[in-house]
């Protein structure tokens, strides 16, 4: 684990999310998913999917599968998964022949994908702060144009409580606070390793170097530029900034 904690703690932030991720893949589950409010949000995403049978699914940082193989697990769906890590959608594919889930991939940035626009339902879910805020709008508004009138778009990410520059003293002491919580939360819940997982991306976020984490009030006001509507916002754990937003395709 030390060698991708070195590059995610390094003063070389400008690394490639791409390469990043394809050295977490193999202790990715090992970590996220041992997070009781990880299988929080898997629940809201399964519980907001409104889809039949034979629904099509997008996943956009599909990662390891974990969410829309969730929404698999009730409604027997095809599913195409984006993402940027070739690594992440190895364990992806492995997890489809599991379980039988009928899945196709695609290696792309979500905010340069390209997909057809016949989907029913959509899912990301901790990826997108990893784009800054005109490669967000973009992915959103991908995702709006590829899925149905109608069609359902849940977003779950890391979020912020205070917007400002990277100076800012009050913005600073927010994040040690929020990032403080999380690293005792992985100590709990995980061990020592996940807290330096924690502290690493508290450096990221503080210097909006490859975590380009948003206030909520931010992520509202840019998914209803996409075209949704928000249907309403969750948030599974008051002490972590993540929120999770179900959106409806105007």
């Amino acid at each position: 684990m030390d060698d991708w904690l070195d590059d995610f703690g390094c003063d070389n932030m400008a690394r490639s999310v791409e390469n990043w991720f394809d050295k977490w893949a193999k202790e990715y589950d090992e970590y996220l998913p041992h997070f009781p409010v990880y299988q929080k949000i898997i629940k809201i995403v399964g519980d907001n999917a409104n889809i039949e049978d034979g629904a099509k699914v997008l996943d956009v940082g599909i990662g390891t599968g974990n969410f829309s193989f969730s929404v698999f697990a009730k409604v027997p769906c095809d599913i195409v998964g984006v993402d940027v890590s070739s690594e992440m959608m190895k364990i992806a594919k492995k997890k489809a022949c599991d379980i039988g889930a009928n899945v196709s991939f695609l290696n792309s940035s979500a905010d340069a994908m390209e997909v057809e626009n016949d989907f029913d339902f959509a899912v990301s879910a901790f990826a997108l702060h990893h784009l800054r805020e005109d490669g967000k709008l973009s992915a959103f508004r991908r995702i709006h144009s590829a899925l149905k009138d109608g069609g359902r778009f849940v977003l779950a990410d890391v979020t912020i409580g205070i917007d400002g520059d990277v100076g800012c003293e009050k913005r600073l002491k927010h994040i040690l606070e929020r990032w403080g919580y999380e690293a005792q939360y992985a100590l709990k819940y995980i061990g020592p390793d996940a807290v330096s997982i924690a502290l690493g991306g508290l450096k990221g976020v503080y210097y909006r170097d490859g975590e380009y984490v948003e206030t909520p009030q931010k992520l509202k006001s840019m998914l209803e530029e996409a075209g949704f509507k928000i249907v309403k916002c969750e948030v599974p754990d008051e002490n972590i900034g993540y929120h999770v937003f179900v959106c409806d395709k105007r």
